[in-house]
């Protein structure tokens, strides 16, 4: 993730869209957080290498960020490894959906992803940066708060909202996925400009609110990007209607004669 030129979107023709999306394809490939119970420690020297996990929490994340944390788990022999090496999780909390990507290449230990959050698996980057953005969009959320009736049907709600699966040569999701991946530079560089103390959730919320404020700008071309891909129309304000000034009808005015009749 070190693309940190200015991302343009050029006007992209109805020819770019191959056909009217009419289902998510990722449905049924995001998967739940493993049920483990765990312990993190300051101080992990004593504990064998095999048991150390870094895992993203649902308080962990952060829109298009988050922040890795260091776990022992004692049932270590019963997790599979992840082999890719991008992870895209997601949690939903402060009445939307925060997601991130977290970096499977260089790690030291293996990561697990852990209850609170849902997961996807890719060795594609830019496949991440489409999925991520679309699950932070404004009109995923926007989409959700009407559907939406419990926090048990999230994910269907969710997974409702139209997404065809990522392919190099759609151009729209190519240009999708560098907005993405400009949104975590500005993020990066937001976070390393002001000091916030994440202890808490009313500061994380606070935290949350001002990210989405300062990437505006993106979501909006986020937005439209999805509308190019699926096919889907953006819901915007309808315009309030022009009235007319009347013309000053000059006979209208006139002085009336009356004629008196003898």
């Amino acid at each position: 993730m070190e693309n940190n030129k200015d991302v343009t979107v050029k006007e992209i023709s109805i020819n770019d869209i191959s056909a009217v999306v009419k289902e998510n394809h990722y449905k049924n490939l995001f998967e739940k957080g493993i049920n483990y119970d765990y312990d993190s420690f300051e101080d992990i020297s004593d504990k064998p290498e095999e048991s150390i996990f870094y895992t993203a929490l649902a308080e962990d994340l952060i829109p298009f960020s988050l922040k890795l944390k260091k776990v022992y788990l004692e049932d270590y022999e019963d997790i599979e490894t992840i082999q890719k090496k991008f992870i895209v999780l997601y949690t939903y909390k402060y009445e939307r959906v925060i997601s991130a990507i977290a970096n499977n290449k260089n790690l030291d230990y293996r990561f697990i992803p852990l209850s609170g959050t849902y997961y996807y698996c890719t060795n594609t980057l830019e496949e991440a940066n489409v999925l991520n953005c679309f699950l932070n969009s404004n009109f995923v959320n926007r989409q959700l708060k009407k559907s939406i009736k419990s926090l048990r049907n999230i994910t269907s709600s969710i997974f409702s909202i139209p997404l065809p699966m990522y392919k190099r040569n759609n151009k729209p999701q190519v240009r999708l996925g560098s907005v993405g991946e400009r949104c975590f530079v500005k993020i990066v560089e937001f976070l390393n400009s002001e000091e916030f103390d994440l202890k808490g959730t009313e500061n994380a919320e606070v935290l949350t609110q001002k990210i989405i404020k300062h990437i505006n700008p993106e979501l909006k071309v986020i937005d439209t990007l999805l509308f190019k891909i699926n096919a889907i129309p953006i819901e915007r304000k309808p315009k309030p209607k022009k009235t007319k000034k009347k013309k000053f009808d000059k006979n209208r005015y006139k002085p009336r004669v009356y004629y008196r009749y003898q």
